[in-house]
């Protein structure tokens, strides 16, 4: 389920299938990037991009020690960032480097745009690291890491690399939502959790299998409001047009561009908070309230154990409700509302002239 989920097969199945319609939901899942002028031939080159990653980590897991069965298991759910294991203890059940560096990989894979990854492979290297979200990701874990390591984990593990080697694994695993995890966070303050929590809201690349906001939105209202503040600074008569390096190119933004973004993040941090609120309501600490909320919404998986089999049945509807706005996103299931009230309106109407 998550080798076919991460691809957002279904969605790309859907536009094949039922043309205009499909793809308008598929564009509303935020992959508006589009690999190839036919929507079949896009589907086939991101099957083909997807599949060949999963084959290339279930080889590197082998190489570096882990079981054949394991390696299958944990390339696909590292690349579809879905983080499911086949052991308790998630990747730090092995103990192991090298497992930690190939999930590392797959997860920077998964939480990469489908079309950068086309850009990658036909070589077109200074271009894919001129992309927008791609120089925002390397830039929040490029500053994050070292911050959380130094003031919040070296007192923990003791040592520099060790320090290091868990901040690197477990923020990456945030901001690809992908959920695998090396260590508990009991012991972590709260600085570490709270960035934790930003990274899990953050989320991946837009048209990539993660979840959360996306990387290309929250970069996007970044940059609106430098363009904004620079506005003010310039002369009035200065006509500037704003743009954003993106896969395809550069992407001219428009004001109603940048309110669809602000209006998409109003909507999750508006039900973010709904979640976090109930949790209160249960009698759960702020903190994690808010740390299990954004893992649900971002779709991410990790947990300071408030998840479980035994966990109030209002928590537990609360985060099947976040994990499905997280996963299909929030445009999607609003249009889908709508479309079935005036559907039944006008059915109401019909019969009533009937």
């Amino acid at each position: 389920m998550q080798f076919f989920g991460g691809a957002g097969l279904a969605v790309i199945m859907l536009s094949a299938i039922i043309g205009p319609h499909g793809l308008g939901l598929y564009v509303a899942e935020g992959r508006t990037d589009k690999l190839l002028p036919s929507i079949a031939k896009s589907t086939k080159l991101i099957l083909i991009i997807y599949g060949s990653y999963v084959i290339a980590g279930v080889v590197l897991y082998t190489l570096v020690g882990m079981p054949l069965f394991d390696s299958i298991n944990h390339a696909m759910a590292a690349l579809s960032t879905g983080g499911f294991s086949t052991k308790e203890a998630s990747i730090g059940y092995y103990n192991s480097i090298g497992i930690e560096l190939v999930t590392i990989i797959l997860m920077f894979a998964g939480t990469t745009n489908f079309v950068a990854h086309y850009v990658l492979l036909r070589g077109r290297i200074k271009e894919f690291f001129k992309i927008g979200e791609v120089k925002f990701m390397l830039f929040l874990l490029g500053t994050l890491i070292p911050i959380v390591t130094f003031i919040s984990l070296r007192p923990i593990y003791g040592s520099l690399g060790e320090s290091f080697r868990v901040g690197a694994f477990e923020l990456i695993s945030a901001l690809s939502t992908t959920g695998f995890a090396i260590v508990e966070y009991n012991v972590w303050p709260a600085f570490a959790v709270f960035i934790m929590i930003v990274l899990m809201m953050i989320g991946g690349g837009t048209g990539s299998t993660a979840g959360g906001i996306k990387l290309y939105r929250v970069f996007l209202l970044c940059k609106s409001l430098l363009w904004n503040i620079k506005s003010y600074l310039q002369p009035k008569s200065l006509v500037e047009e704003n743009y954003i390096n993106r896969p395809d190119g550069k992407f001219y933004v428009s004001k109603s561009h940048v309110l669809e973004v602000a209006n998409f993040f109003f909507l999750v941090l508006l039900t973010y908070i709904i979640g976090v609120a109930i949790f209160l309501a249960h009698g759960y600490p702020l903190l994690d309230s808010m740390f299990e909320f954004a893992s649900s919404i971002g779709t991410v998986g990790l947990s300071v154990g408030i998840t479980s089999a035994s966990a109030p049945i209002g928590i537990i509807w609360t985060q099947i409700f976040g994990m499905i706005l997280g996963r299909l996103e929030f445009f999607v299931i609003l249009f889908a509302i709508i479309k079935v009230l005036r559907d039944a309106s006008f059915i109401a109407k019909y019969k009533e002239k009937i």
